[in-house]
């Protein structure tokens, strides 16, 4: 968590158990997170016009950090850049939040 004390966690979804990987999600669940806790959560719908698209939309939103099962090379490279940390996860999206909250994912 960044030291301002909250930040804003992107997590890939498209309706299954299973997080998708970043290139294919048309959905992300939105968190805020206050001091290790989900203060809040959405849905929020995104239909790009392809993955460039869909990195500039992340790269001018305020999310500090990005969840998805895999990322590919041109979206690893244009977030790191614009400062968003990037996790992957096999499993929900409450559980992959909380699994970043209590330290268990390493950073891409």
């Amino acid at each position: 968590m960044r030291k301002k004390g909250f930040c804003f966690v992107a997590v890939a979804y498209e309706g299954e158990a299973s997080i998708p990987a970043f290139e294919k999600a048309n959905s992300f669940w939105a968190y805020y997170l206050s001091k290790d806790k989900i203060m809040r959560r959405e849905l929020l719908s995104l239909y790009p016009d392809g993955n460039d698209e869909r990195i500039a939309k992340f790269i001018d939103s305020s999310f500090d950090v990005v969840i998805a099962r895999s990322f590919g090379g041109k979206a690893i490279a244009k977030l790191r850049e614009a400062g968003v940390s990037l996790y992957t996860f096999d499993g929900g999206c409450d559980m992959a939040v909380r699994a970043m909250i209590a330290g268990n994912l390493k950073e891409l």
